[in-house]
């Protein structure tokens, strides 16, 4: 059973929080993340910096929080800065471009600094597990199944699901923004979010761009 530990840090000479998590976060444990942010924003708290130096494994659960909370956050002129993740979790989060909605920092500091935060302490980061790249972002899309991680398997054709493929086909290299732009211009009624988008993505296993480069090569093969 994956444990987790979280320790809060707050000050009453700024509104920032930090965030100290250690342990793997997936289905099991990211409910106790949750709950930790909930109650900053429930007490008006609303720049959070999240270290994960001691954070081995993120799963899409783990994800969700953190992407799920953060449009409510900056419409009160906060944020959630993520700060000191080892190489696994860090290759994952540019894999599925979580880049492009949460901001990165190598350490707590860096963090701090970018929110106006003087501090004279040093995070030391947790030595880094060496876990296999490929088996962590296979568990992440589909727990363990490759076929399906490989966008092998069949994919459930509703309206916005075809309007996704459509656009993979197009060009699977193109990132979850870029996706979202394209459904949006196809369509004449909806107007997809990047969340929604990511979300269609990972119901049809197709997070990973290998994963979308791969439906594209069986599509030309099968046509």
């Amino acid at each position: 059973m994956a444990n987790l530990s979280i320790s809060l840090s707050e000050s009453d000479k700024n509104k920032v929080s930090e965030i100290r998590v250690d342990g793997v976060i997936d289905t099991t444990t990211s409910t106790e993340l949750e709950e930790t942010i909930e109650s900053l924003l429930n007490r008006g708290r609303y720049q959070i910096i999240l270290d994960l130096a001691g954070v081995d494994y993120i799963s899409s659960a783990g994800w969700g929080v953190l992407i799920s909370k953060i449009g409510d956050i900056r419409d009160n002129d906060g944020d959630i800065l993520l700060a000191g993740m080892v190489t696994n979790v860090l290759e994952v989060y540019e894999l599925l471009e979580f880049d492009s909605v949460l901001k990165h920092f190598e350490t707590v500091e860096s963090a701090r600094s970018s929110l106006g935060v003087i501090s004279e302490r040093e995070t030391s980061k947790k030595k880094e597990p060496q876990v296999n790249r490929l088996k962590v972002i296979e568990s992440l899309s589909n727990n363990g199944n490759r076929a399906e991680f490989l966008g092998i398997g069949e994919v459930k054709q509703d309206s916005e699901d075809k309007l996704l493929v459509s656009a993979i086909l197009r060009d699977p290299f193109q990132t979850i923004g870029e996706l979202a732009e394209q459904i949006n211009i196809d369509s004449n009624t909806s107007q997809v979010s990047w969340w929604r988008v990511f979300k269609l993505l990972r119901k049809n296993k197709l997070l990973s761009k290998r994963s979308r480069f791969r439906l594209t090569r069986q599509k030309q093969y099968l046509s």
